[in-house]
């Protein structure tokens, strides 16, 4: 199992959140009451952009250790990527619809010149 957390670390700073993934699921199967795995997986599908099983994983923890502190540094760090995704669809949202706006003025000046 450690061994298998250590491959799910390496793979996590090496941004490979994938693996990491794929690792800390294999030490989980091996120890299911380990809040640490689920903590650490936690970690990885939030990098990953992952967030429903990035929260599973975080309260999956603080059902095994309520105290683990954590727990609440990675929630903070999900909400944080959530909301910068946010940001930039509401940009690319903005950008669409000026888009769109002048797509339809070029249309409407094209049918007024054809009338």
């Amino acid at each position: 199992m450690t061994a298998l957390k250590d491959k799910g670390n390496a793979a996590l700073q090496a941004g490979k959140f994938d693996d990491a993934v794929k690792f800390y699921t294999e030490a989980i199967a091996l120890d299911e009451n380990n809040h640490v795995l689920y903590s650490n997986r936690s970690a990885a599908y939030a990098k990953a952009g992952k967030y429903r099983p990035a929260l599973e994983d975080a309260e999956r923890t603080v059902q095994l250790k309520p105290d683990w502190g954590k727990v609440g540094v990675f929630s903070m760090f999900i909400i944080k990527d959530i909301i910068r995704k946010v940001n930039e669809i509401s940009v690319e949202v903005i950008s669409f619809r000026a888009t769109l706006g002048k797509v339809v003025l070029w249309l409407t000046l094209v049918e007024l010149m054809n009338q």
